[in-house]
């Protein structure tokens, strides 16, 4: 996961992280677009491999 560490004023730091959270419903629109036999199968297979994928998406593409 790559992050930017900032200084702040002290020694506070604030960490932004370049990719943000999917949305709940775009993790329920994932599940179901799954749960159809064959297009799910090359959904996982695109979202695997792909690198528009946030991280935490693809990493679950590719779980067993």
């Amino acid at each position: 996961m790559s992050t930017q560490t900032h200084r702040a004023s002290g020694d506070h730091h604030v960490e932004i992280y370049d990719n943000p959270a999917d949305s709940v419903g775009s993790w329920m629109i994932a599940i179901l677009v799954t749960a159809i036999p064959v297009v799910g199968f090359i959904y996982l297979v695109v979202v695997a491999f792909g690198a528009t994928s946030s991280p935490s998406r693809r990493n679950w593409a590719r779980a067993p």
